[in-house]
């Protein structure tokens, strides 16, 4: 009876053993695949730098385009505002001396 116990527990080591052996094939190549496909990315990714760069640099000269553009149009409109202001103070004060000769002019 003994020795059918050790039969038992040699065997069941032995399909252990198979079973372990099995998830370590199977896990070696599936980690061969996913060395394979990060192989191929890091390639690829070397491969499309160079190019990402050169479209970094020509997005950052066009903001840059942008940028001047801007502040030379909000530049031009600051002085436009001012010039319509200086004209209005101008035209008010002409129109109420007008005013004022003709005796229409509010008096406070």
């Amino acid at each position: 009876m003994q020795n059918f116990m050790y039969l038992a527990i040699g065997v069941a080591a032995l399909l252990v053993a198979v079973a372990v052996g099995f998830l370590v094939l199977r896990v070696t190549v599936t980690l061969s695949v996913v060395e394979r496909m990060l192989l191929l990315t890091l390639e690829e990714l070397r491969a499309t730098l160079p190019e990402v760069r050169g479209s970094l640099v020509n997005v950052n000269g066009i903001l840059g385009s942008v940028n001047h553009s801007l502040e030379t149009v909000l530049g031009g409109i600051g002085r436009a505002a001012a010039l319509v202001v200086d004209t209005g103070r101008k035209l008010g004060t002409n129109v109420g001396d007008r005013l004022g000769r003709l005796g229409l002019r509010k008096r406070s």
